[in-house]
This record gives structure tokens, sequence and C-alpha cells, in this order.
């Protein structure tokens, strides 16, 4: 009962920050020749409502929480395998290749796969694959057959941004060669979005073939974290300071404004219509903001899925009806392809 009782008041005072944060009138469709579409889906159902709660009083969003940043690769953490289980009920096949001395996982739901998802995952540049976020490749791999393909790329602290587009690359190439860009979903959440939204961006400085379609989740689009409006979010996962931290050591010599580090500084032209999911009491949801309207001053594509209530990458929960109407969302983001 006391359990419950605290539950309960946690989840009342994550609504009362609703009120200081960005929600504004933004349930709109452009009609007026302008690319951008934000879709606004209104407040969370209960069960969102007790995931908050639950975020709220977990205390990950302290800075002590996250330890210490490794600087030897023998250090980083360890890229977590698919689930076996979930393998095996779906009869899946999993391999893995090398590519720039690191791992790269294959999941095949069937053989003669001629779409991909290409999933970059999050994690500060410093956590590596987890169990959860398998989660978020699943209805491409179980609704509509898609293969995925997961690099274990270097991480922060004993590499550079350098070293992780460097692998990224390789793989996508890789995959071009295999299947044609085209036929290429790249999606990568938080830290894995950001280095998504900016690989697209060398893409096309590289004179290379854009993906088919690309998915944001939770995107952190600018390291620097500067923007003001941060100050608005009661964010119940990240910390702002480890993530300045972070953001340096990841640009290495280079300014943490440079658009592979902090995409939303990138020249945005020429991309595929970018899809963007985020939640309003997510910390790099301001800077969602700003790209939104970047993007709606430049005419240029973008699709904004704003869940108003809900915490960082919360398209990873899978028990929640908010990440299921995202899920389905994502396959009709991949049926466009």
């Amino acid at each position: 009962m006391k359990l419950l009782k605290t539950l309960t008041i946690a989840a009342l005072m994550g609504c009362a920050t609703l009120t200081s944060c960005l929600k504004e009138d933004i349930d709109f469709v452009d009609n007026d020749g302008t690319v951008v579409t934000h879709f606004y889906t209104g407040p969370n159902t209960p069960l969102g409502d007790l995931a908050n709660a639950y975020m709220y009083v977990s205390g990950m969003n302290n800075y002590e929480s996250y330890g210490d940043i490794p600087t030897e690769p023998s250090a980083l953490p360890v890229f977590v395998e698919p689930d076996a289980k979930w393998v095996a009920e779906k009869g899946l096949t999993v391999t893995y290749d090398t590519v720039k001395g690191r791992r790269v996982c294959h999941i095949h739901p069937r053989s003669g796969v001629s779409r991909y998802v290409l999933y970059i995952h999050g994690g500060y540049y410093t956590g590596n694959m987890q169990s959860v976020q398998y989660n978020l490749v699943k209805p491409f791999v179980e609704e509509l057959g898609f293969g995925a393909i997961i690099p274990d790329y270097p991480l922060c602290g004993a590499y550079t941004f350098r070293d992780a587009y460097a692998m990224v690359a390789e793989v996508y190439a890789n995959l071009v060669d295999e299947v044609g860009a085209n036929n290429i979903l790249l999606m990568g959440d938080s830290a894995g979005a950001g280095l998504s939204f900016g690989f697209a961006q060398w893409l096309r400085e590289h004179n290379g073939q854009q993906p088919g379609a690309i998915i944001l989740l939770s995107p952190w689009l600018d390291v620097t974290l500067t923007n003001p409006d941060i100050d608005q979010i009661d964010d119940p996962m990240l910390n702002r300071t480890y993530g300045q931290i972070v953001g340096t050591l990841w640009a290495s010599d280079t300014t943490t404004r440079c658009y592979q580090v902090s995409p939303i500084y990138g020249d945005l032209h020429d991309l595929p219509r970018l899809h963007v999911f985020i939640g309003g009491r997510d910390m790099f949801y301001p800077d969602v903001v700003r790209l939104r309207d970047r993007m709606k001053r430049e005419h240029l594509p973008l699709t904004v899925y704003e869940y108003p209530q809900m915490f960082h990458v919360w398209t990873a929960v899978p028990m929640l009806p908010e990440t299921k109407k995202a899920h389905e969302q994502f396959i009709e983001i991949a049926k466009g392809m």
C-alpha cells in the first residue's frame, strides 16, 4: 500500500511537471506546401502513467548512477546478444561478422531477406546494446520479415565519433551492395539516433546513397545540451551534466557542434524524410522542437510523433499501449519505403 501511494504521488508529480514543459498547440498537419507534419498523441493511458511513476522513483537520472567512463577497449560494456528464447520461438537465424575489429549482429527471419533495418543502439555513446532494445527491431522482423543488422560500434571513452562512423559506414556499404539502399531502413535510439542522423548527412557529403527511410527515436541532436528550454524538462532518466561530459569526449579534438557529433547543426537538405519519435518528459525534447521549427522554416521533410507525457525511449517498453501505437507507426513508415 505504501508503494502504491508513493507511485501515485510520483505520477501526480510527473503530470504536474508538464505544465512547465513546452506543451503547445501543435496538433497540426501543414497544408501550405510545407512538408513538416507534427502528430500530437495526447495524454497517457493509465499504464503509461504507471510507467512514468516508476521512472520517477527509480533514480536513473542521478549522475552517480552512470558510473565512470571506460578509457580502455577491454573495459567497455559488453554487447548483449538477442534472447535465445525469442530467436528459437520465431525461427530466426542469428550470425555475426566482424567489421573494423568489432562484431556485427545479423538477425534473419528466413533465407532470402531483401529488406533490412540497420539499427544503431543508444546509451549515451557509453552503453552497449541491451536486451530491451531488441524490442525496437522486433516489429520489422516479426511483422514484415525484415532482417536486422546491429553493429557493436566503438563506444565513447576508448573511442571517438570517428571510429564509430568508420565502422557504420562500412557496415552500411556492405548492406547497400547486398540489397540496395532503398531496401534499408536506418533507425537509432537516443545517441544511436543522433549517430544515424549525422550519418545520413555524412552520406550526402560523400555522395553516398540514402536509405529508404530513417526513424529517429528520442534522438540526441545536440551534445552540448545548452538549449535553455531543457531547464523546463524534469527528465526521470537522463542526466544533463553526464551528457555534456560524454559529448565533449565523443567530439574529441573537434567542436561539439560538428554535424557528426551534434547533427542539428548540419546541413539538413537532400535527406530522406525524417521520422522522429519523442516524449514530452525527455530532456532531448526541446531540441526536437528546434529541429521541427528549422525544418519547417526551410521546407524540409520531417514527421514528428510526439507523446507529450512519455519518458526517454519509451518505445522499447513492450507492454505499454503507447509503445504498441508507436510500433504500428513504425510499420506504416516501413511499408512506405
